[in-house]
Parts: structure tokens; sequence; C-alpha cells
């Protein structure tokens, strides 16, 4: 439909703001509706109304228009939507119609036990540091409440440690 002028259809100049096109389409859909516009090609006309409308209104339509009118470029009728409109829109929704595939639950899984593994390394290295002031605590002031309980918690962690490690095993073996 691009060889017709929708300036002329809609009877405004190639300056017309937005306001100018939306109320001399409006002028012209009262006139040219099938309802009252009684002609055999009152539908087509109507079609090439609510086109020209269509294109004029849209600022990236418009200058696709102008484009072709001025450079004289026919072109076959194609669909217009906001995904051919730029490559930046395109882009937007694609990405929006294809989310990206999840991340493998491996990845994921291999970041938790990198984290798990260095919070367990961190508190036996804490409790390691403990039971060696606890030990110097005991030889200076005879005290050995700090010793033992840097003792007692290592202890706990190895043992905890060590039964997560056979649940995994029996889990693995199922």
């Amino acid at each position: 439909m691009a060889e017709f002028d929708y300036y002329t259809i809609l009877g405004i100049p190639p300056t017309a703001s937005a306001p100018e096109i939306k109320k001399a389409y409006k002028e012209k859909a009262l006139k040219y509706h099938p309802d009252v516009y009684h002609s055999e090609n009152a539908i087509v006309a109507f079609q090439l109304l609510n086109e020209a409308y269509r294109t004029l209104v849209d600022p990236a339509l418009r200058r696709r228009y102008d484009l072709r009118m001025r450079f004289n470029i026919s072109s076959e009728p194609e669909i217009m939507d906001a995904r051919n409109r730029h490559p930046a829109d395109r882009e937007y929704y694609y990405r929006r119609s294809h989310p990206e595939e999840p991340k493998p639950a491996e990845k994921s899984i291999f970041n938790f036990k990198k984290i798990n593994t260095f919070f367990f390394v961190s508190i036996i290295v804490i409790l390691s540091v403990g039971i060696v002031f606890g030990t110097i605590d005991l030889i200076v002031n005879f005290r050995f409440g700090g010793l033992l309980f840097s003792i007692i918690a290592f202890i706990i962690i190895l043992t905890g440690k060590q039964i997560i490690k056979e649940e995994k095993e029996k889990q693995n073996d199922r």
C-alpha cells in the first residue's frame, strides 16, 4: 500500500502533527465508514484510511514511509510491528520472547560447595587458633575453659562433617 500517498488520503500536509493527523482521521473515518459510506469499495477505502492513520501516527513508521516516498522506493507490503523498528528493539523483544536458559545446576552446586568449603576451613582455622590460645592460657593461668571449649567444638565440627560425608555416600549408592 506504499504506492498511495497517505497525506493526500487524510487531506493533511506532510508537516502535520499527531493531533492534526488524529483530527483528520476522525473526520474521514466518520465520512467513509462502511456503515455510512455505501459504495462497492467502502471497505477497501476504510482499510486504506486506517493504514494511513496507523502509519502516520507512529513516528517510526512515519519516518520509514517518508523515506520510501522521498526516494521513490516501492516495496511490498510488509508487517510493520515493533520488532522491525530498530535493532535494539528487535533484540529486546527477542530476549523477552526467548528467555535465557537456566544455568546448569552443577555450576551453582559447585559454587555452593566452594562457599561451604571456605566456611568449613575458616571455622577449623579459628578453632585451631582457639586451641593454641587455650593451651597458652592453660600453661600461663592454669585455666582450661577456653581450651576445653575449642577442643569440644573442633570434635563436633569434624564429627558433623564425617556424618554428612557418610550420608552423601549413601545417597550416591542408591
